[in-house]
């Protein structure tokens, strides 16, 4: 679940990159004013490891690293 503060309503485009940089997963969401939460789709068919997490407004990247774990 990824946390993201917007201060209008909006849709994100949401990207999981691998670290040779391929996306491997990405999804679109209608964020609101305020705090929203976002569950990640398709997780589990990600091996473990480290990944890069960016969330796109049009306007604004945000850039996180991701762990998964099993």
């Amino acid at each position: 679940v990824v946390a993201h503060w917007k201060i209008r309503r909006q849709r994100i485009e949401i990207e999981i990159l691998d670290m040779a940089g391929r996306i491997v997963l990405r999804q679109q969401n209608q964020v609101f004013e305020g705090t929203n939460s976002i569950a990640l789709n398709q997780l589990s068919r990600l091996q473990p490891g480290i990944y890069i997490l960016r969330a796109k407004n049009g306007e604004e990247v945000v850039t996180e690293r991701l762990s998964i774990a099993r």
